[in-house]
């Protein structure tokens, strides 16, 4: 499997699992990018929290290593934290 397909794997994988696992689950953006100088696949999504009235947004990469992968997932009530959070630690990720 070339390193691309496993990247197109994950990111398949997760458009499956994403609506599944939360509840009211709507994607916000798809991209894909350069994490840490590797290809990767980033959502930013939304979903209702557990209180049923808050709304949750997160800011989830998946960062593929040769067989293995990294997940980074940032998650706030408040876009804009999750957002700076999640670019501030990004560009600062040192992967193996």
């Amino acid at each position: 499997m070339t390193h691309a397909n496993f990247l197109d794997n994950l990111e398949a994988n997760a458009n499956k699992s994403l609506p599944i696992n939360y509840k009211g689950y709507a994607e916000d953006q798809a991209s894909r990018t350069k994490i840490g100088g590797f290809d990767a696949a980033t959502r930013s999504f939304h979903y209702t929290g557990s209180d049923a009235k808050s709304t949750v947004y997160v800011n989830l990469a998946i960062i593929p290593r040769g067989s293995d992968a990294y997940y980074l997932t940032v998650e706030s009530t408040k876009k804009s934290v999750a957002d700076d959070s999640f670019n501030k630690v990004k560009s600062s990720l040192k992967l193996p």
